[in-house]
């Protein structure tokens, strides 16, 4: 027996339906593309990984904007535009070390943008 490939994004998309129902709580609609601030953490090559970032992102079809690198705690903060799954493989990439030659401990997003 096979399943088409989307049926885990089907039965994914169901569960969550049902129990933001359950809950009482009205999901959004899809998006395209949203724009996030981004920290990172955890990188100990930070600002060899802010050069890069800009990069990978523009490759995968998304903009990513670095506006602070702090070498010393590995912490670098951006803004990236995109797709939310782009977005989100980009951060597990980079946290699983497949993205840069380091691995971010975290990768956070927010809706607001950093003041600088």
């Amino acid at each position: 027996m096979t399943a088409d490939a989307s049926l885990g994004d089907t039965l994914g998309d169901a569960l969550v339906a049902y129990q933001a129902g359950r809950a009482g709580f009205e999901l959004p609609a899809p998006v395209d593309a949203v724009t996030r601030s981004l920290d990172i953490e955890g990188l100990r090559h930070a600002e060899r990984v802010g050069e890069e970032l800009p990069r990978i992102a523009q490759d995968h079809g998304a903009t990513l904007s670095v506006h602070g690198v702090d070498q010393v705690t590995g912490e670098l903060r951006a803004t990236a535009k995109g797709s939310p799954d782009v977005l989100a493989a980009l951060a597990e990439l980079l946290m699983a070390g497949h993205l840069a030659d380091d691995r971010a401990a975290a990768v956070n997003f927010s809706k607001g943008t950093h003041v600088v």
